[in-house]
């Protein structure tokens, strides 16, 4: 018999049993046991935290939303809560609110590297290309073998026009994951407009060997074979 079980008032085993459950994909069972750590305990951040990530993981942004901010009503400095609003505000295209909470995220845990991460991806979202540089380039000085941090980067770099700098950042996150199917088409995009056409079509090539179901490698790859 589980904790919960023999006392149902155990308001921390429905939210143990809650985050269980949620990891193996049962959300609405997992949304029942959050609930019910809430009745009987409504001031319990974490299982708002936590209710407002089984939302997420159904696409209900709204309601995550409502969730990470009753949590954060409750403790302002709860750092998971705060880049989890981040996250939902920035599936529901609202960069500029995310931005705020991913840096309230890293001013109560400086060591945050998906946040950092994150920050710079709303920076780019924002137009803000060269804060984005930044800090991505903060975030990899810490965390040199963070592939996705790599990618980011030359995404940044190709937005500011820099292609040759963004062609080294796609090669790094290759060698750090080969197969990383993205970094091969945006490598293709960056060798394209480098004039590196030969190279452009091998990357695309690789993207679609990694990743057959990939419309925009497929495009690029066809009109550049045709124009050749």
């Amino acid at each position: 018999m589980t904790t919960w079980q023999k006392n149902p008032n155990a308001w921390l085993a429905h939210d143990n049993l809650g985050n269980a459950l949620q990891r193996r994909g049962r959300l609405a069972e997992a949304k029942e046991h959050y609930e019910q750590a809430l009745r009987l305990m409504p001031d319990f951040p974490e299982a708002y935290n936590d209710l407002g990530a089984n939302f997420g993981e159904e696409g209900k942004y709204e309601e995550a939303v409502a969730q990470f901010e009753q949590a954060l009503r409750i403790r302002p400095g709860f750092v998971e809560a705060h880049y989890n609003l981040g996250n939902a505000l920035m599936n529901l295209q609202k960069p500029a609110d995310a931005l705020a909470h991913y840096k309230l995220a890293l001013q109560f845990k400086p060591d945050y590297p998906d946040a950092q991460h994150n920050m710079g991806v709303a920076l780019m979202q924002l137009g803000r290309v060269q804060e984005a540089i930044g800090c991505f380039e903060e975030l990899l000085r810490t965390n040199p073998k963070d592939a996705p941090g790599w990618h980011d980067l030359g995404i940044a770099l190709v937005q500011a026009g820099r292609y040759q700098e963004a062609i080294a950042q796609f090669e790094q996150a290759l060698r750090i994951v080969p197969e990383y199917s993205e970094a091969h088409y945006d490598l293709g995009i960056a060798l394209e407009q480098a004039g590196r056409y030969p190279e452009a079509i091998w990357h695309y090539q690789q993207a679609l060997r990694i990743r057959p179901d990939y419309p925009e490698a497929q495009a690029r790859l066809k009109r550049l074979e045709t124009a050749r």
